[in-house]
C-alpha cells in the first residue's frame, strides 16, 4: 500500500489520547516528549520531532504551559502541551493560552480537552470526506459560542495538515520519478 493510502487509512482510524487515557504518573520531560511525539505521529507524518524539550520549556517560560512539579509534568500539563502542539499549526501561542484559558475555566480540563480531540478527529475525517467526497457529519457537542472558535480552529488545522501532506506527497512522488 502506498504511503499515502496507509496515512489516509490511517486518517479514517485515528483515536488521540483522551483525558482518561493519558498517564495518571507524573512523567519527566523525556517521557513526555516520547508520548506526545508519538500520540501525535500520524498527524504530522513528516515531521521527525513534533515537540521537542526547548519547546516545552519555551510553553513553560511564556506560561502556556504551567510549570512542572518537581521536574515532572501531570495529566494537566499534557492536555495543555498536546493543545499547544496541535493548534500552534494555526494560531500564535498567545491566542492558543488565552483561549485554553477560557474554554477549560468553562467545560472543565477534562471535558474541555476531550472535546477538543474530539473535534480534531471528526475535523480529520471531515476534512478527508470534504476531499474525497464522502460526506461526514460532527457528532454533537454543544454549540455555544465557545464551541464555534474550538471546531473552526479544528477544521482549520486539518485543513492545513492535509494540504500540507498532499503538497509534500506530491514533491516527494516527483522526486521518486525523477
Amino acid at each position: 500500500m502506498e504511503a499515502y493510502e496507509k496515512w489516509l487509512k490511517d486518517i479514517e482510524t485515528l483515536r488521540l489520547p483522551r483525558y482518561e487515557d493519558l498517564s495518571n504518573i507524573p512523567l519527566y520531560l523525556d517521557q513526555i516528549l516520547e508520548y506526545i511525539n508519538d500520540a501525535l505521529g500520524t498527524l504530522f507524518v513528516f515531521d521527525e520531532s513534533i515537540l521537542t524539550q526547548a519547546m516545552i520549556n519555551n510553553y513553560v517560560k511564556q506560561k502556556a504551559v504551567p510549570a512542572p512539579i518537581k521536574k515532572r509534568y501531570d495529566k494537566e500539563h499534557m492536555v495543555y502541551i498536546i493543545a499547544i502542539t496541535i493548534l500552534k499549526q494555526i494560531m500564535n501561542i498567545q491566542y492558543i493560552t488565552k483561549g485554553s484559558e477560557v474554554i477549560l475555566s468553562t467545560y472543565g480540563v477534562e471535558d474541555g480537552y476531550n472535546m477538543f480531540i474530539d473535534y480534531v478527529e471528526e475535523s480529520m475525517r471531515f476534512t478527508l470526506g470534504e476531499i474525497y467526497g464522502s460526506k461526514r457529519q460532527f457528532k454533537e457537542h454543544r454549540e455555544d459560542v465557545l464551541a464555534i472558535p474550538l471546531k473552526a480552529a479544528t477544521l482549520a488545522f486539518a485543513g492545513k495538515i492535509f494540504a500540507d501532506y498532499s503538497f509534500k506527497n506530491l514533491v516527494m512522488k516527483q522526486k521518486d520519478d525523477e
